[in-house]
């Protein structure tokens, strides 16, 4: 049994208004993952605001930003699962003196970060990652600059 939408707009006016058949739009629906249900007449509807979001383009772009934003959180997981793999791999590598296997890996991540260019989400902006290796002062500049900001 499908759900009733209380007040809800006919999927074949929505359709009208975006000049689309029903089942485009209803494939659009399932694909934005936008509910369809019935509504008083027994009739698929979506609710108001989901229609205004469809009619408008709203929903799509909601949608196509959490797919990127995924995609993008994907690749700066990657990149930095990669990156550290590299700093442990030359660790295990080194010499027995931890201050060796800690420069092998350091210089081995420094070597990733150089040739592996950081994912971007589509600002250019690099929220989720950041190189911890190629720029060692970085950190602590970074934090000079907040010293009196409460």
């Amino acid at each position: 049994m499908t759900a009733l939408i209380t007040d809800g707009i006919p999927l074949a006016d929505v359709a009208k208004v975006t000049k689309t058949t029903i089942a485009e739009l209803e494939a659009e629906c399932r694909q934005l993952i936008v509910f369809i249900g019935r509504n008083w007449a027994d009739r698929p509807a979506v609710s108001a605001a989901d229609a205004h979001a469809l009619v408008t383009g709203a929903a799509r772009r909601q949608h196509d930003h959490s797919r990127a934003w995924h995609d993008y959180a994907e690749q700066a997981e990657a990149w930095t699962k990669a990156r550290d793999g590299a700093y442990m791999d030359a660790t295990r590598l080194a010499g027995q003196k931890a201050a060796d296997r800690v420069e092998a890996g350091r210089a081995a991540a420094r070597e990733y970060e150089q040739t592996h260019p950081m994912p971007t989400w589509v600002d250019g902006a690099t929220p989720l990652t950041e190189c911890k290796y190629l720029d060692e002062g970085g950190a602590l500049r970074r934090l000079g600059r907040l010293v009196g900001v409460s």
